[in-house]
């Protein structure tokens, strides 16, 4: 038998994701109509039957883009960002969560960070923004 060796990180994460998961429930049953309405925090579209929504949990600060995408020269990362209105300084990235409306079953893709403020305090925002979607 084989020993697993984690580290105290790997541990807590894994630990993390184990409680989160035994917290949701095992099946949802949800029923709700098509939007028409739209607000910035979220957005709504038809793809075939059904209805997806993108709803913001917020922006996620990276700070500087050479920090994080390593071997690509600072003045080339600016290049690449500024059409997308993004400094290489101080890159920001939105979290989106999709839900899913076939008109029968709502389905949420990605739960986000919920309430945590691990990646600052814009973060955290789908609880708020699902409700208003």
């Amino acid at each position: 038998m084989s020993s697993l060796k984690l580290t105290r990180r790997e541990f807590s994460v894994a630990s993390l994701a184990t409680l989160g998961a035994s917290a949701m429930p095992s099946l949802a049953h949800a029923k709700a109509p098509f939007l028409e309405t739209r607000a910035p925090a979220f957005y709504t579209f038809m793809h075939g039957s059904m209805q997806i929504t993108v709803v913001s949990d917020g922006p996620l600060p990276i700070g500087d883009a050479s920090k994080v995408i390593l071997g690509t020269p600072k003045d080339e990362l600016a290049a690449t960002l500024k059409p997308h209105f993004q400094s290489a300084d101080g890159v920001v990235l939105q979290q989106n969560a999709l839900v899913v409306n076939t008109g029968d079953k709502l389905v949420l893709i990605d739960t986000g960070l919920g309430p945590i403020k691990m990646f600052g305090e814009q973060t955290g925002r789908l609880g708020g923004n699902l409700a208003a979607a």
